[in-house]
């Protein structure tokens, strides 16, 4: 939840875009363009946020994984081809 404390001494929700232009308008009339907003947490949402986060990063960590192996795979393909033009080049391997 977010909230502000209006010229009256108020504290206000911001549920909305709407709310939050009111807060602005209150700001620049009443509280000489300070406005203080507030953030409000509610354990389920803190709890709900970290295990998204936690879900982000393994995510993340698995395409980076995946990622290294292919990027691993094509070097190897590119040191055995590199061997093979080696081979045929001194006349030791198989002919292309």
């Amino acid at each position: 939840m977010i909230t502000y404390v209006d010229g009256q001494k108020d504290e206000i929700n911001v549920s909305d875009d709407d709310d939050l232009l009111t807060a602005y308008d209150v700001a620049r009339n009443e509280l000489q363009g300070n406005l203080k907003l507030s953030v409000h947490f509610k354990p389920a949402a803190v709890k709900l946020a970290l295990s998204l986060e936690e879900e982000k990063v393994a995510i993340e960590e698995k395409a980076s994984t995946k990622k290294k192996v292919t990027k691993e795979k094509k070097v190897k393909e590119s040191k055995k081809k590199a061997k093979k033009v080696d081979n045929v080049e001194s006349g030791s391997g198989d002919k292309v």
